[in-house]
Parts: structure tokens; sequence; C-alpha cells
């Protein structure tokens, strides 16, 4: 962030607040398991922390990784895989989905949705071996994964998944505002700024003119100090 590269110095304390969301599941050295992790395109992000964290924490359970990307040159983290998989050679399985290059096996050629899900849970991942599983990606891509699991037995609760977000789920629509004449009451308003660990409020006058374009204008700035501002929760890994 800006805030660690241009104000932070050795020796300063910070606050650091635990993980928050549900995207992962409970580790312990002494559990076997096997853990199953669908990924699109940055989707890996997460996803890579939690193969990496299952692999170091559980010696005794494996992970099949299942990414989608549209060639080779696109994998992301394409050579900490490569790492990962020499490393733990007999815990980790990874299969690479490429949807603009055809390789030698049909499974391995397309877009990973509910068919391909399915086709991996025949012919690779039986269901009854899913002990935990893991989906990043975009909606379309989640819900398909999701549904071939359901279909295939895999409890719901064994399942757990992030979504990139969508551009239609959950929309609001949008609102006409009709503006004051001019001449209207010029009334006041205060906003406050929040950015990199400070905050600024600013007065904004309304002014509204047939020609104008930019009906908000600053009155005038103060500046608060940063320990009133709120600071947000991190993210999960």
């Amino acid at each position: 962030s800006t805030l660690a590269v241009e104000n932070l110095r050795a020796g300063e304390e910070l606050e650091v607040m635990p993980p928050a969301g549900h995207f992962h599941t409970a580790l312990h050295p002494a559990q076997t398991k096997h853990y199953v992790a669908f990924a699109a395109g940055s989707g890996i992000t997460p996803i890579f922390s939690i193969v990496k964290t299952v692999l170091l924490t559980e010696p005794g359970s494996r992970v099949t990784l299942v990414y989608g990307n549209r060639g080779r040159n696109s994998i992301i983290f394409k050579e900490a895989l490569e790492a990962l998989k020499n490393k733990f050679l007999h815990r980790l399985s990874v299969y690479h989905i490429l949807s603009r290059e055809q390789g030698d096996a049909d499974l391995l050629f397309g877009r990973i949705d509910e068919e391909k899900a399915r086709q991996f849970l025949t012919k690779v991942l039986p269901a009854r071996q899913i002990d935990e599983c893991f989906i990043c990606g975009p909606e379309d891509m989640v819900r398909g994964v999701r549904a071939a699991l359901a279909e295939a037995g895999v409890a719901s609760e064994k399942v757990h998944f992030e979504l990139f977000g969508s551009a239609t789920a959950g929309a609001t629509q949008a609102t006409k505002t009709k503006l004051p004449p001019a001449g209207a009451d010029d009334k006041k308003s205060v906003v406050t700024l929040k950015l990199d660990g400070g905050a600024r409020q600013l007065a904004m006058s309304y002014s509204a003119t047939p020609s104008s374009t930019r009906p908000w204008k600053a009155a005038s700035t103060r500046r608060i100090p940063a320990k009133t501002a709120c600071a947000a929760p991190a993210s999960p890994v």
C-alpha cells in the first residue's frame, strides 16, 4: 500500500486484525484428507495460498488442483505451482485446463463449467474421495462446479467458494435525480473522504446552473486526525 511504502519505518508497531471471511477450513497436522480446488484465471490467488498451507500443515493430506486459463502463457503462478508440485510430488496433482490451446486430452481443453466438472468427477475425482473442495473464479464457473458437486453427492458443507462478482447479480437500479432550478437555495453538505489511514472533511456547496455539468464544488476542507479514520478488515487468505 501507499501508506506502507511512503510512511512506515523500521521499528514501527502495527495492529493487525485476524483474517475475515469463510473461505477456509480448520487444519490440523494429524488430519489426513483429500482437498480438491477449482480455480480460473486470477482465482488462483487465494487457492494457491490454501493449497500451499494445506501441504505444509497436514503431512498426511493431498491436494488436487483443476486450474483454468486461456493458454500456457497466461497461467498465473506457473513457476510457483511447478516448484510446489516438484516438492510435494506424491501429494499434489495439478490439471491445467486451457480454453484456447488444444492438447492431447479433450478433458484438458475448454472452460471449467458444470460439464467439465462433471467429467472430472467421473474420470478423475470420485465424489466419495473428496473431503473438502474450494472454488474460486467467475460466477458462472462457480455455480457450474457447485452444481456438478451436488449432483455427484458432495455435501454442501464440504464446498467452499468465493466469487469474483457479477455485473448483474445484486446490482441496484439506478434512479434519476431532478436538479433544482438555478437560483434555488444554496445548501451545503459535509462529505468525509477516508484514504490511506487518514480522513478529510469537505464542505460541499450545491450550485446548479443550466450550463453546468459539475453541480458540486468544494467550499472548504478540514483535516481529521488519522486515529479517527476507520480501517478496513484484513482480507482472508
